[in-house]
């Protein structure tokens, strides 16, 4: 019983009225008002500290592009060659289980091209000598050296 008690009144004692509650917030409030010059001070310190900090840091950006391949499904018969066309045009037929080039992502791809060709017309330097992310792609993989043989491919690598 006496524990009760002792339960009760500590409650009571961390209990609040409203009163108390309003006379605390206007203590607190006389209290910053007469620390005023002290907070303005701090705050401009510390504009002038950001702001200088801010001038002196070089702005940073990276970026990133992400490509997307899709192995192709060989399927024993000329049905899954028709069922792939359709699949590329965005029909599903229910042929096959879909991929990353079906339907509405089709779709998003193609609203990418121009975001992709500027990635890949973007100049970069590698070694020391400024190319494009393409031509570099070019060179790397020296496909242009097949490209010699064939009129139509022969000052594509000029283009690019």
């Amino acid at each position: 019983m006496q524990q009760n008690t002792n339960d009760i009144q500590n409650i009571a004692e961390d209990e609040i009225s409203l009163k108390e509650l309003i006379l605390k917030i206007k203590d607190w409030y006389r209290f910053l008002i007469s620390k005023w010059l002290v907070l303005v001070a701090a705050g401009i310190i510390g504009g002038a500290i950001g702001v200088g900090y801010a001038f002196t840091q070089k702005a940073t950006y990276t970026a990133s592009l992400s490509f997307a391949l899709e192995d192709e499904k060989s399927g024993g018969g000329g049905l899954s060659g028709a069922l792939g066309l359709a699949s590329s045009l965005g029909i599903d037929l229910g042929g096959s289980a879909g991929g990353a080039f079906t339907g509405a992502n089709l779709l998003e791809l193609m609203k990418s091209r121009n975001i992709v060709e500027k990635a890949l017309l973007n100049p970069i330097s590698v070694n020391g000598k400024t190319q494009s992310l393409a031509q570099y792609f070019i060179n790397f993989n020296e496909l242009n050296k097949n490209w010699s043989e064939k009129p139509a491919l022969k000052n594509i690598a000029r283009c690019v």
